[in-house]
């Protein structure tokens, strides 16, 4: 007796979004519709570069509980992440061929997750540096003086011997005439610009193309710090009961401190208000991301805040690339200033600096993106921040391969991420980070906020993107 030829069934479609872009890399399962047992799975499949997925079956496939006396009750569900973006309604009594297309509620930048510790080193590549690295760095110095002050520099060879080898380094003295001595000066506070109206997603989808990591060609990429150093920790290593200390480190403190100047270690430093130092990293060419707790909201008369300055790859008093201030800053909502994240202030802790000169052409940047509660729980995140234990924020550390978690029930303009990376006061502002596969560099979705007992967090949402994208836009 000959055998009964098998009814394979194939189902195909095609994943956009809201905007009608092709959606690339999404996980889409099939499902017949049961009734009265479990739907049955058909299968699987991932939607290629023009958004298409294919999935066969057989027979057998939708007949596992009740035998089908039509044909199977299809639908399909779209997932991003292991997150359910979409799903299909259900095609009753489907043919042999079915075609189910499916919008979904994502960005194409949604989709594309991070990479992670797994595909890290596959995805994400070092490149030597392109070009010679000699340049000119400024640092500014201010001065109290009645009189237009008079400047001498004098160059200086220092011999300087390292691991057997002379090398000459050179001192630049500066001696100013007509100042007046014992008088403090500062830099000039800030000009300020408060966020009113939003971008639309489709404006800020625009940008993100725009608007990505920059690596200048005098400086070398690598994805990993290099010329890590040992740590010297400020508090105790055992912790009296009936002290309290004001740190959250979930042992086994993971953080590590390096002194790498290569892209993009190059973009990260050290910021310093009235309010004593913290962190903070490039996001364009003159353009810088911190919190918004460590900026003094109380200025002179005009002025929408006092005065920053920011010192990128900072170490040990080093500036490697010059120094800089403040002149404009960009907000959401400001800070009280009394030391506490309250309220919903850890949604906007987050602000956006132009500063005086565009440093970031020697030390690159990184750029900016709106986070999605897709990223969920995915173990792709970074952070690097100057704490005060270790080194007394002397010194940069990095930390890699954590989780966050966006509040559930806060708008993603403006969210609160939960995470256990290891921080200490003077990591606030230092961004967390994530490298994406075919991107120049990579980009920044929130900055350290507020720690307690038991979870850290970050703040961030498409508020951050909206004031990297004026600032931009109004002082390129």
């Amino acid at each position: 007796m000959s055998k009964q030829p098998v009814l394979t069934y194939s189902l195909s479609g095609h994943i956009a979004n809201r905007q009608g872009e092709s959606m690339k890399g999404l996980t889409v399962k099939a499902f017949d519709k049961d009734l009265l047992t479990p739907d049955d799975p058909l299968g699987q499949a991932t939607t290629d570069d023009r958004g298409n997925y294919a999935i066969s079956f057989q027979k057998s496939d939708i007949s596992r509980q009740l035998p089908e006396l039509f044909g199977p009750d299809l639908y399909v569900c779209v997932f991003a992440d292991d997150q359910l973006v979409g799903e299909s309604s259900i095609f009753w009594n489907a043919g042999e061929q079915t075609v189910i297309d499916v919008v979904v509620n994502l960005t194409v930048s949604d989709a594309k997750k991070p990479a992670s510790r797994l595909n890290f080193d596959q995805v994400i590549k070092s490149r030597a540096a392109l070009a010679d690295n000699r340049g000119a760095i400024s640092q500014s110095i201010f001065i109290s003086s009645d009189e237009f002050p008079e400047a001498e520099i004098a160059v200086i060879p220092v011999e300087h011997n390292q691991a057997n080898q002379k090398e000459t380094r050179y001192e630049i003295r500066i001696n100013l005439k007509n100042a007046k001595l014992g008088v403090r000066t500062t830099p000039p506070p800030l000009q300020g610009k408060f966020l009113e109206e939003r971008f639309s997603e489709q404006q800020i989808q625009e940008y993100d193309k725009r608007f990505t990591a920059f690596i200048p060609d005098h400086l070398s990429f690598d994805p990993h710090p290099q010329k890590l150093v040992k740590a010297f920790n400020r508090i105790p290593d055992r912790l009296q009961k009936d002290l309290r200390y004001n740190t959250t480190i979930f042992n086994p403190d993971q953080r590590q401190v390096f002194q790498d100047t290569s892209y993009p270690w190059s973009a990260f430093g050290r910021c310093e208000t009235n309010f004593g130092p913290f962190s903070g990293v490039m996001i364009g060419p003159r353009h810088l991301l911190t919190c918004n707790h460590g900026i003094d909201w109380t200025p002179p008369p005009g002025y929408a805040a006092d005065w920053l300055t920011f010192t990128p790859a900072y170490f040990d008093g080093n500036a490697p690339f010059g120094s800089t201030y403040a002149t404009h800053i960009y907000w959401v909502k400001k800070d009280n200033n009394d030391g506490f994240s309250n309220g919903d202030e850890g949604q906007y802790d987050y602000v956006v600096l132009v500063l005086n000169d565009r440093i970031g052409e020697r030390t690159g940047w990184l750029g900016t993106r709106r986070y999605t509660d897709a990223w969920d729980s995915l173990a792709a995140w970074w952070h690097i921040g100057y704490p005060g234990d270790l080194n007394s924020q002397q010194r940069p550390t990095f930390q890699s391969w954590f989780t966050m978690n966006g509040h559930d029930d806060q708008d993603d303009a403006h969210q609160i991420f939960f995470h256990q990376a290891d921080v200490f006061p003077g990591q606030s502002g230092g961004p967390m980070f994530g490298f994406w596969e075919g991107e120049v560099g990579p980009r920044a979705v929130a900055v350290q906020s507020w720690q307690n007992s038991t979870t850290n967090g970050a703040s961030g949402g498409g508020d951050l993107v909206d004031l990297a994208i004026r600032a931009r836009n109004e002082h390129p």
